[in-house]
């Protein structure tokens, strides 16, 4: 099944090959981890070298890095005609508009930032957060559905989430595990393969386990001066630390295959755009001051289309760090008895 990503990427590696790599992690790497590091290092090139993080021995501390940059906004940005960002340096809310309300693809680290950033980023870019369809959470952990009950007591706004993330944060709820956010009420299980019709607008909602236990990610279109693209939106970030599924993650393996099927997804959709929650993940803070700085709203979404080749790039770039990932782990030496 993984091998797909291979021939996914057969037909773009040509133009990379003219471009200069970035610098690959840990020269200390046995050669069963730096060979897949090496392999990520030629796909990343210059314009997904951010994304190499996945690589490193703890890709966990690059999050922890960026969540000390949370009080860092953007200024809210209309990226295409029907889809915004409102958001921090370190995760923020994709905003989609459609024919009949609006999507959000998560809902702020908190029920503050919801009502002092989340919704009043919604007015400046002259939408109305009464207008929220639903609130689509693409995992849960705090900084995903932290705003969440918010917009449900504001606003009676449905939310949305995978069956075996809403078990996980129903079974953490009054835990430091969810840093004092209280857990938003279960409105809706997200299906895999569920279409989400809302106006003229269909995304389609597959459950990508690896991340957490059960991760939502999301392709759908968008459009930019009459001109339609796909975008591929993963829902998930760090990597977890053991290879079999566990009670708060779904494991490297799961992840691998999750990735896997959903670049093929992807490619099957025409997506020529990546997106993630958390911009650090693809070089997306980098895209968005280009966008804001884009002479007109023609070329504005220009900035994050990258191109098939390029999507599908990424998704080989996770797939050899991941690989990368289990290597280390099955080289550590056993815990003494």
């Amino acid at each position: 099944m993984r091998r797909s990503v291979t021939k996914l990427l057969a037909v773009g590696l040509w133009a990379l090959a003219a471009l200069p790599a970035a610098s690959a992690h840990s020269p200390l790497d046995p050669p069963e981890v730096q060979g897949h590091v090496d392999a990520a290092t030629r796909l990343a090139a210059r314009d997904l070298a951010q994304s190499l993080f996945f690589c490193e021995a703890d890709p966990r501390a690059v999050v922890f890095r960026q969540l000390k940059r949370i009080d860092e906004w953007f200024a809210p940005t209309r990226i295409f005609d029907d889809l915004s960002f409102i958001g921090n340096q370190f995760v923020g809310v994709y905003v989609l508009q459609t024919s009949d309300g609006l999507i959000l693809f998560d809902s702020g680290t908190s029920m503050e930032e919801a009502e002092h950033h989340i919704a009043p980023g919604l007015r400046a870019l002259g939408l109305n957060a009464k207008d929220i369809r639903t609130i689509v959470v693409t995992h849960g952990h705090w900084d995903h559905f932290g705003g969440a009950l918010w917009f449900q007591q504001t606003y009676g706004t449905p939310v949305g989430l995978s069956a075996n993330d809403w078990k996980l944060i129903e079974a953490q709820a009054g835990t430091p595990v969810l840093n004092g956010r209280p857990i938003p009420r279960h409105d809706r299980d997200i299906t895999d393969g569920q279409v989400l019709t809302i106006g003229k607008t269909r995304v389609s909602l597959y459950i990508t386990p690896g991340h957490t236990p059960g991760t939502v990610s999301a392709i759908f279109p968008v459009r930019q001066g009459g001109r339609r693209h796909v975008v591929s939106l993963l829902g998930s970030t760090a990597l977890p630390d053991a290879v079999e599924p566990t009670a708060i993650t779904g494991g490297l393996e799961r992840y691998r295959d999750s990735v896997d099927r959903f670049a093929r997804l992807s490619r099957a959709a025409g997506a020529d755009i990546l997106l993630n929650t958390h911009l650090f993940a693809f070089g997306g803070a980098e895209r968005l001051a280009a966008a804001q700085r884009a002479p007109s709203a023609a070329v504005r979404g220009s900035r994050f289309v990258i191109g098939p080749r390029r999507v599908a790039a990424f998704y080989g770039l996770m797939d050899q760090c991941m690989q990368a990932a289990e290597a280390r782990i099955r080289l550590r030496p056993p815990a003494p008895r």
